[in-house]
């Protein structure tokens, strides 16, 4: 079929198998790399056209490209997505000299750096966009986004995203812009922001000696921070991680209270136990500090990334709607939250915050009906999506449910999230079972007096601790990979003193952890060192 596609000012025809009438009820983005394969990496030098009559208002492949006419530098993007054939892209809207060019696209404001991220495996195709919307009703900043249909090189892609690109910006995350002669005082404290996120040897920066996650440079990024800055935000996250795992991480005055912005990481675990995202915290997870001036502390977020939750994911029980995610012992960071978990403040004031939420933005009638809403939006071009990949009812990995209609993949997120709004609302306050207090407020303790030594250790180690009621009890070493490499104890105990000695003179040098494990779920972590 002929369908009129304009291209740069010039009318053109191309051979697409849609309809006589190519409208869409989206904007429609075209893309032409004039013949060049997109890399991962670098940028290559792209036309973008945009056609964009306004909200309520189709859009016809043959109008003007009236929202944006123009050059790009464009890569794909994403690290396990890029298994699939439909692929995600990285673009920066360039002048004709090549240098950025700040502009509105699709009524987002104006910057330079953008996303075309392509729901593949999440066949509902909402996911992530219902999640930023969720985070920005909560009163968080998250990627703003709009659905489109993309036509690359004269054939049609399918259903898109853009997206905002996380950084810094006053429009997206509004810290302080760090300059090539902040190099001390005040100056030198911010804006930055970090990523914790699979390795990338093309990204620069630093695996953490005490948690062993992998931290890297995002914004500005690594080769563009002078050594100084580096090791300033780096020396930053030690410090903290240090404090939180030290005995005295709960002092008012010396412990972690100084070092983060407590609410955010509140609303960060929230919108990532709300999805059960099997990335939550190990993956995709970013952080931000500002200037000591305008806030000193660390702050979670922005959320990102989230194809493979709400139960879109068949591995490890994260395809079913009960269960924490920050318990998942395969993520190395786990003691942050475990550990935070352990303060009765942070604890509370999580607590309450999620009845906060749940009786405001997200009760299930608001979230059931933004979900409709998208599945309403997407009902007409989701069906040339499938009929350009036809996934419905095939296995893509991760998927735990193959549906085999659209309503189906919908229904079942919402069932999900309803499941799983459920689960929370009646598990989360036995959130409390992990701080220490006095056991006379009606909350059992089972531990008390745990200590591991010598620490560092060079062959052998005493465990001692005391057991305050009975229980079930595992104490687990697990590596900074999250491996496990010895089960120390694994039965039911009486109330009293209990000791292990541990020879560890088969294991290499390096940070282990020592997980208590009590009836089932992780009480308290310490950390090991041999030398």
């Amino acid at each position: 079929m002929l369908i009129c596609i304009s291209i740069y000012g010039q009318s053109t025809k191309s051979i697409i198998a849609l309809t006589d009438t190519f409208s869409s009820n989206l904007p429609i983005i075209i893309i032409n790399t004039n013949g060049q394969d997109i890399p991962d990496e670098p940028k290559i030098e792209a036309d973008l056209g945009i056609i964009y009559n306004g909200e309520g208002v189709r859009n016809f492949s043959c109008d003007s490209l009236n929202n944006y006419n123009g050059k790009i530098g464009i890569e794909l993007h994403g690290t396990s997505s890029l298994q699939y054939p439909k692929k995600s892209f990285g673009f920066e809207t360039r002048k004709n000299d090549g240098s950025d060019y700040n502009v509105s696209l699709i009524g987002l404001p104006k910057e330079s750096d953008w996303i075309l991220y392509a729901p593949y495996s999440d066949k509902s195709l909402v996911r992530n966009v219902i999640t930023y919307k969720w985070a920005a009703d909560a009163g968080r900043y998250a990627p703003r986004c709009r659905f489109c249909e993309l036509i690359l090189n004269g054939n049609y892609w399918g259903v898109y995203v853009l997206m905002e690109k996380i950084k810094r910006d006053k429009n997206r995350v509004n810290i302080a812009k760090l300059e090539d002669d902040d190099i001390s005082g005040i100056g030198l404290t911010g804006g930055y922001i970090v990523k914790i996120d699979w390795p990338d040897p093309n990204d620069l920066g630093w695996v953490s000696i005490v948690s062993n996650a992998q931290f890297f440079y995002h914004h500005p990024k690594g080769e563009d921070l002078l050594q100084v800055q580096r090791n300033y935000i780096r020396d930053y996250i030690t410090q903290f991680e240090y404090v939180l795992i030290g005995n005295n991480f709960k002092d008012p005055v010396n412990g972690y209270y100084k070092f983060i912005n407590m609410d955010s990481f509140i609303d960060f675990m929230i919108g990532q136990e709300m999805a059960k995202n099997r990335d939550a915290f190990r993956a995709s997870t970013f952080m931000f500090k500002d200037r000591d001036s305008i806030d000193n502390r660390l702050n979670m977020g922005p959320l990102w990334d989230f194809n493979i939750a709400y139960g879109n994911h068949n591995k490890d029980n994260f395809e079913y709607a009960g269960g924490w995610s920050f318990e998942w012992l395969a993520n190395p960071i786990i003691f942050w939250w475990s550990r935070l978990l352990q303060d009765s403040i942070f604890t509370t004031k999580l607590i309450h915050r999620w009845t906060q939420l749940r009786n405001s933005v997200l009760t299930l009638q608001n979230l059931q009906s933004d979900i409709d809403s998208l599945a309403g939006y997407l009902d007409e071009a989701r069906e040339r999506n499938f009929n350009k990949w036809p996934v419905l009812g095939v296995y893509v990995y991760p998927n735990s449910f193959i549906g085999i209609t659209y309503q189906e993949e919908i229904d079942f997120l919402k069932n999900w999230i309803t499941d799983r709004i459920r689960w929370m609302d009646d598990n989360i306050s036995g959130l409390t079972r992990y701080y220490r207090h006095s056991a006379s407020n009606g909350n059992l303790v089972y531990l008390r007096d745990v200590e591991c030594y010598p620490n560092p250790s060079n062959g052998f180690i005493k465990i001692r601790y005391y057991i305050l009621n009975n229980c079930s009890l595992r104490v687990v070493i697990y590596d900074l990979l999250g491996r496990q490499v010895a089960v120390l104890k694994n039965e039911y105990l009486s109330i009293g003193n209990n000791e292990i000695f541990w020879s560890n003179n088969n294991l290499s040098n390096g940070i282990y952890f020592c997980c208590f494990e009590v009836n089932n779920r992780i009480d308290l972590v310490r950390k090991i060192i041999k030398l």
